[in-house]
């Protein structure tokens, strides 16, 4: 893999950042909301925390995955990819670039929402930590489909849908505790777990999330590799 690519496809995602309006949305929406309900004095702590534990996971459980999708679209139709093509440029140099874009966006994103729901420092940077590992997983999902896809409309829809269960995993437990049993196992889920214990100082209990997470990665890391061999991302 040559860095430079990686480097110029990241730097052309930053540059074309000001004519994405929808991606912009994406990576403000979540803070904003956290935001508004956090203004009431009145309400103190509870409604600020409760809202970074739903909605945290949420983001980084579709957010992600949602921009992997929409840049590779817009490249594509106005004809960025083909130009890079010509240049030689891998596909794993191009996901890698977009990657790179997407996962510094929602560190900036997920610093915004912990300090918006009023983490302490170091607090803060566990939690900006383990949102990136989350927002890196979720990009490899959303590389993994965008390079497999044969028909982009289709992959649209499927991503748009996959996205939004992805992110509402812990919701899904909320409302059947059951179901935990199955759902302690993916990340979003134990992203979920973590944020409380961020807010009690309990750190030292987050090993067990992180594992899981990092089981997580390698198995998308896996996926991603057999998509890359199969990729159709250059295909017009």
């Amino acid at each position: 893999m040559r860095f430079r690519h990686v480097a110029a496809v990241c730097q052309k995602q930053w540059m074309d950042v000001g004519t994405r309006k929808s991606i912009v949305f994406q990576f403000l929406f979540y803070p904003l909301v956290i935001l508004l309900f956090s203004l009431p004095s009145d309400r103190g702590d509870t409604v600020k925390i409760a809202m970074v534990s739903a909605l945290s996971p949420m983001f980084i459980g579709s957010s992600p995955m949602l921009t992997v999708n929409a840049v590779i679209r817009e490249d594509k139709s106005s004809g960025a990819l083909r130009a890079l093509t010509l240049a030689a440029l891998r596909p794993a140099e191009y996901m890698t670039g977009v990657g790179v874009f997407i996962v510094a966006v929602s560190v900036l994103s997920s610093t915004l929402i912990g300090w918006i729901g009023g983490l302490a420092v170091g607090s803060l940077l566990v939690f900006v930590a383990v949102m990136t590992l989350g927002s890196i997983l979720t990009t490899l999902m959303g590389c993994a489909f965008s390079l497999r896809s044969e028909n982009p409309t289709g992959a649209t829809v499927f991503i748009s849908v996959f996205s939004v269960l992805n992110g509402m995993v812990p919701l899904l437990e909320t409302l059947y505790p059951s179901v935990y049993t199955v759902t302690q196992f993916w990340y979003t889920q134990q992203i979920k777990r973590v944020i409380p214990l961020l807010y009690e100082g309990v750190t030292g209990e987050i090993w067990y999330s992180l594992a899981v997470i990092g089981a997580n990665l390698l198995l998308l890391l896996a996926a991603l590799c057999i998509s890359c061999r199969k990729s159709r991302l250059f295909e017009t």
